[in-house]
């Protein structure tokens, strides 16, 4: 257990950090699905406080002090972000202020009372040309306004010395829009065939064991950069494949298809192989999040009861 002075122009405190330790969280991005998540894995012995842009819009920084100081909390976690790769493009600068500056914002909050920030990023600030996985060392180079609105973001958290700074990839739960829910929609909906790109290579991640590792992360002491992913890769027709198969439906019913096929071309750039290797974190001695598959069970196992509004 160990021991911080946090001090700020009004009043110094103490508070003891570790697993044994009730603090305050403060959950900006609440009402998301990470943010959901979040919300449930920290406040089963934390008090928790999850905020929405309706609750605090974090590109603005009057907003986010105000909301900060009247909590007083001991830990600041930021799963907000604008998702939408292909809006992004036509809202470069909402992109830029929710992505970069909602993250700047939150770093002088988090060091004006001398706390700790855990911030999420993405696999999307790689170009998606390297042969194998990306580490924590590779150099970012992103295609895209969200990418590179999101390296913006990284950018101003890592020059903060309490930051955790970890970026994921192909987000999927039991809330919200994601395309693990998209996919097996569908597969309810409708009998029929239906196209996935083949070309797009990632690191499908369930929800709930990035919440769970995030806490763990949180209360580490280990600060900096993390990759923090399921464990392996696939082509997103082969994660479609594998929703479909898990819930009892044919997976022979997605057709795999190359991006420049799709009759509907994405506006936005995506990398073709995002896969992501957690090195760092296993470097820093946590255990790595299961295998992508594993997810995907849990997903379903979890979702099922609620095919109907899936």
């Amino acid at each position: 257990m160990c021991a911080f002075l946090v001090c700020n122009e009004f009043f110094p405190r103490i508070f003891f950090a570790g697993e044994g330790s009730r603090v305050k969280v403060m959950v900006f991005g609440g009402t998301g699905q990470l943010g959901q998540s979040l919300v449930s894995v920290f406040s089963d012995d934390h008090e928790t406080c999850a905020l929405g842009s309706t609750e605090c819009d974090i590109t603005d920084y009057e907003a986010v002090m105000s909301a900060v100081y009247a909590l007083g909390p001991d830990l600041l976690v930021n799963a907000a972000a604008m998702t939408d790769v292909d809006a992004c493009e036509d809202a470069v600068e909402r992109a830029f202020a929710v992505n970069a500056i909602g993250p700047r914002n939150l770093v002088l909050a988090a060091r004006r009372l001398g706390i700790d920030l855990v911030h999420v990023s993405t696999d999307y600030v790689f170009d998606g040309e390297s042969a194998g996985p990306y580490d924590e060392w590779d150099a970012p180079r992103p295609l895209s306004v969200y990418g590179r609105s999101k390296l913006g973001g990284e950018q101003e958290v890592l020059r903060y010395e309490r930051a955790y700074l970890v970026r994921t990839a192909v987000l999927y739960g039991t809330c919200g829009d994601n395309f693990a829910r998209t996919v097996l929609r569908r597969a309810v909906a409708t009998e029929e065939n239906f196209q996935v790109v083949e070309d797009q290579v990632g690191s499908p991640t369930f929800v709930p064991h990035l919440a769970f590792a995030l806490r763990q992360l949180s209360v580490s002491g280990k600060y900096g950069l993390y990759h923090l992913a399921g464990t392996g890769s696939c082509s997103r027709a082969d994660f479609a494949r594998a929703v479909i198969a898990a819930s009892g439906h044919d997976p022979a019913r997605v057709m795999a298809v190359t991006t420049n096929q799709l009759s509907l071309q994405p506006r936005a750039l995506r990398p073709k192989q995002a896969a992501l290797t957690c090195r760092a974190w296993r470097l820093a001695g946590f255990s790595p999040l299961p295998p992508w598959q594993q997810g995907v069970q849990e997903f379903v196992d979890e979702v099922s009861p609620l095919l109907s509004r899936v």
